[in-house]
């Protein structure tokens, strides 16, 4: 499973749509539920993101060291939402959530022995296992960094941690992965979304990696997205043009399955007599 697959993409379109027409019914709480149990649904195939609400400055973001995705809470209370800006939290809880997606399969990946951690020695793995480890594991290690082995081939977790680590996400995602890994090859194996930039979808996950390991990423993709920074930089990055691609996708679908569509009613708000009670 994942979120660039028909199945997982229609089931969520059809939790959006059962929450626009139940809307005017429901309150912000109901609502917020809602959103949130179709996210979770849509994640069965990896650890679910924590979805809270709040008063954020954008549609909403996804934090990856505390696995949690945050909506931005006063659309969710509007009794008149307009149709555009409906689609617009569904899109981005989705494209929020592949981000999470991203790092899951980069540990995945790592996990399975398909991807290499870039620009880390041998002996800067042995470092970063954790110093509880018994002297005679890590022994073993520097034996097997020498004799240009992996030092954590065999130790699980602390293959778990250094990619944790690595990867500033919680443990508990690593492994959740890695009890998966044996289902990368059928992620990079699938069909190639139309979206991806590289020859395959296992040269797109490596492009993905690579982006998070800069120390830099967060900010420059913050100054990208600001005032002085231009939003194709922002837009072009490997992990941003996967989640614009894979967002454009289903704000189509979502309006198709709501229906109504036309330029005038995405202006309109929900209480507007073309979308019905």
């Amino acid at each position: 499973m994942s979120l660039q697959f028909e199945s997982v993409m229609n089931g969520f379109v059809g939790d959006c749509a059962a929450l626009w027409n139940g809307w005017k019914t429901l309150s912000p709480v109901q609502r917020e539920a809602a959103l949130a149990r179709a996210v979770t649904r849509m994640t069965s195939f990896m650890q679910a993101p924590t979805v809270t609400f709040a008063n954020v400055s954008g549609w909403g973001s996804f934090s990856w060291s505390s696995w949690t995705l945050k909506i931005k809470r006063s659309y969710m209370a509007k009794n008149d939402i307009r149709y555009k800006d409906f689609v617009e939290v569904c899109s981005t809880a989705y494209h929020e959530t592949r981000h999470a997606e991203q790092f899951y399969r980069i540990a995945q990946g790592l996990c399975a022995g398909a991807l290499k951690m870039p620009d880390t020695s041998g002996a800067q793995l042995v470092q970063s296992m954790a110093p509880s480890g018994s002297v005679r594991a890590r022994v073993a290690a520097y034996q097997a960094v020498i004799s240009g082995q992996n030092p954590l081939d065999g130790d699980a977790a602390a293959k778990t941690r250094v990619i944790a680590n690595f990867l500033n996400v919680p443990i508990s995602v690593v492994q959740h992965a890695d009890r998966m890994r044996d289902y990368f090859s059928n992620y990079v194996s699938a069909t190639k979304p139309a979206w991806f930039k590289r020859a395959t979808t296992l040269d797109e996950v490596n492009e993905w990696m690579r982006a998070t390991y800069k120390k830099t990423y967060s900010e420059l993709d913050g100054w990208a997205q600001g005032p002085d920074g231009p939003y194709k930089v922002y837009r072009d990055l490997p992990e941003e043009n996967d989640a614009h691609g894979i967002e454009d996708v289903l704000q189509v679908r979502v309006y198709m399955r709501c229906g109504n569509d036309t330029p005038a009613n995405r202006k309109k708000p929900r209480t507007d007599a073309v979308f019905g009670p």
